[in-house]
């Protein structure tokens, strides 16, 4: 199941992206029907935005055969953001299976990605955009089998802000593969995400 699969005004997201102890600034929403398909459309609010989501959460979830809980497509902004800010402890969670943290990381850098694109000259944007290369993506690349799962996510979707994405991915992995020192993955890396910022 994949993150990005959006049904009926909302967009499908898996367990393993949420955090516990954290709060979320989205609605999190069940199926009714079949969480694979969202329902046909029918869903039922599970967890207000603003509230802590915590491990008897999660594991009520499990233990009922819930693994993918929904967001409205108007929150998917903020459901990528808290990705984005979550994503160090995502990629490090060993009961998390190696293809889901690539997805939930691809998921993360799209919506960054997007925010760059809207906003080039935002300091913030630069510094999350910096963060994201240097905490998230090279600690990533470092794993085994690394490029097998980011090879299955690149192929899965093709947006403007995914070639972004797979550029700075590919150009990680041949530094990576070149032997660069960290400092120089992490520029090079950054500039391979950037790369097209200034076409719009």
């Amino acid at each position: 199941m994949s993150v990005r699969q959006e049904t009926s005004g909302y967009v499908a997201i898996p367990l393993e992206g949420l955090r516990v102890g954290s709060v979320v600034d989205f609605d999190l929403y069940l199926s009714r029907e079949g969480e694979q398909e969202g329902g046909g459309g029918k869903f039922t609010l599970y967890r207000r935005r603003d509230l802590a989501i915590g491990d008897e959460h999660i594991q009520r979830l499990v233990d009922t055969g819930v693994r993918t809980l929904f967001v409205k497509v108007k929150d998917r902004k903020s459901y990528r953001r808290y990705l984005e800010t979550n994503l160090r402890a995502i990629l490090t969670d060993e009961r998390t299976d190696l293809s889901r943290k690539f997805e939930l990381a691809y998921e993360a850098a799209s919506g960054l990605i997007e925010d760059v694109w809207r906003r080039p000259a935002s300091a913030d944007t630069m510094r999350r955009a910096e963060k994201l290369v240097n905490d998230t993506f090279i600690s990533a690349m470092e794993q085994k089998r690394s490029i097998k799962y980011l090879l299955l996510v690149m192929s899965s979707t093709y947006t403007v802000y995914s070639h972004s994405v797979n550029v700075c991915l590919y150009a990680l992995a041949l530094a990576q593969e070149l032997g660069m020192g960290t400092e120089e993955i992490q520029h090079f890396g950054l500039g391979a995400l950037l790369h097209d910022v200034g076409k719009t």
